[in-house]
C-alpha cells in the first residue's frame, strides 16, 4: 500500500468518527425558536419549529435550559369544558413532519426563571430528542418566530417601530 493510500484511509477513518454525532443531530432541523418577552415572575413560554429531515420517526422526549429550573412540554387540550395546556411526556415527530410549537398550542413552559427576558436577547434550550440525543438552541425573545431573523439581522425592531417601544417587558427605559 502506497503512502498517499494510507493516508487517505487514515483520514477517512478520522472523518467518519469525527461525523458521526454530527450525522444524527442533522437529521432534525430547527427551523425557529423564540420566546415572548416578560417580567419577572410571569410565567415563561418558549416556541420551537423543529422539521424531521431523518428517513425514522423521532420523539421530542424533553428539554432543559439554563434559564430555567425545570422545562416541561405542554399541550392544548379540550377538557372539562375549556381549553387547557396540559403536560405531556413526549411529541411524535415522523419523517419529514414538523413539530411547529405557538402560542395557544404546544409549546415549552420554563418554570423557574428568575429574570425577566428583554426583547432581542438569547435564551439557550437544549432540547432532548429520543433518536437525535440533545440539541442544543437559542431561543431569540420577541414577537414570534421571525423575531429571531430580525435580531439576527441587525435589526431589533419592527419596520416603523420607535426604538423606545423596544425595552425590558414592556417598562418604560
Amino acid at each position: 500500500m502506497t503512502r498517499s493510500a494510507r493516508y487517505l484511509g487514515a483520514m477517512f477513518l478520522v472523518c467518519a468518527f469525527a461525523l458521526g454525532p454530527v450525522a444524527a443531530i442533522a437529521k432534525i432541523a430547527v427551523v425557529a425558536a423564540w420566546a415572548p418577552p416578560t417580567p419577572v415572575g410571569a410565567p415563561v413560554a418558549a416556541f420551537v419549529s423543529v422539521r424531521n429531515v431523518g428517513v425514522r420517526t423521532d420523539r421530542l422526549i424533553g428539554a432543559r435550559s439554563a434559564e430555567a429550573s425545570e422545562v416541561l412540554i405542554v399541550v392544548r387540550r379540550y377538557t372539562a369544558g375549556a381549553y387547557r395546556l396540559a403536560p405531556v411526556a413526549q411529541l411524535e415527530l415522523p419523517p419529514g413532519a414538523a413539530i411547529d410549537m405557538r402560542p395557544m398550542g404546544a409549546q415549552l413552559r420554563l418554570g423557574g426563571v428568575a429574570r425577566r427576558l428583554i426583547w432581542g436577547e438569547r435564551i439557550p434550550i437544549t432540547l432532548l430528542f429520543e433518536r437525535a440525543g440533545a440539541i442544543d438552541v437559542m431561543a431569540t425573545v420577541g414577537d414570534g418566530p421571525s423575531a429571531g431573523l430580525r435580531v439576527q439581522f441587525g435589526r431589533a425592531r419592527r419596520k416603523g417601530e420607535p426604538p423606545a417601544a423596544h425595552d425590558r417587558a414592556g417598562e418604560p427605559r
